[in-house]
């Protein structure tokens, strides 16, 4: 294990810590080495790279470990910001695991046909649970002496590029943003915003960039979201 290089000073690192951090260290040690596992592909280790990992991961299980290492990276500050698209706007994935064969993208140009309504809704409520999934484990971590964690001090934006696959239009965007923002966010709401004024969702980004102090312009933005 990659852990057996640090496991001295970790130890010794230990011994030196409150209750708290002694909790959080562990924590963080336990996270590496649990994500080493799932990588493992049973190879012998050693200082010839070899071949390249295995990359035929079940989609769904590569999906959650890509969540996993996000929020390892954030325990450990190796980033404070990660975008991951879970799948380009013309992608044929099929989903078996939901009973799903059928390409993503042609059952999106669904033509109000039931079977793909219902296909398209089985799809989104699995891309849900993994945003769900991600949540909790950036929950899970506690992140500074406040005993905050991770979710409460982060803003997690998601959307989808169009609203609605069959008419490619971009109003009535469905956007979740979750997270506390460090306090500076509202969450915990449902906001449905008069379509006449046709609230731009750039301006929603900068609200986001405004919870770490910076001021800036994305887009066709032109102000903030007050109300988040």
């Amino acid at each position: 294990s990659v852990l057996d290089l640090v496991l001295g000073d970790a130890t010794s690192l230990n011994a030196r810590l409150g209750k708290t951090d002694q909790a959080k260290l562990d924590e963080y040690l336990t996270g590496v080495r649990e994500l080493e596992t799932q990588l493992e592909d049973g190879n012998e280790q050693s200082c010839d790279p070899g071949a390249r990992p295995n990359t035929g991961l079940p989609y769904a299980q590569h999906v959650k470990m890509m969540c996993d290492l996000m929020v390892l990276a954030m325990q450990c500050d190796v980033t404070r910001i990660f975008t991951f698209m879970i799948g380009n706007g013309l992608s044929g994935r099929t989903y078996p695991d939901l009973g799903i064969t059928r390409g993503h993208h042609e059952i999106s140009h669904h033509g109000m046909n039931a079977d793909n309504l219902a296909n398209l809704t089985k799809i989104a409520t699995w891309e849900m649970q993994q945003l769900a999934y991600l949540m909790g484990k950036l929950k899970g971590v506690t992140d500074g002496a406040s005993g905050s964690n991770l979710l409460q001090n982060s803003a997690i934006f998601l959307s989808s590029d169009i609203s609605d696959g069959d008419r490619h239009n971009h109003d009535e965007m469905p956007v979740i943003l979750a997270g506390h923002g460090g306090g500076a966010l509202k969450p915990g709401r449902h906001i449905a915003y008069d379509k006449s004024k046709k609230t731009k969702v750039s301006n929603l980004l900068v609200t986001m960039l405004g919870t770490v102090g910076v001021d800036a312009k994305v887009g066709d933005s032109d102000g903030r979201n007050a109300d988040v």
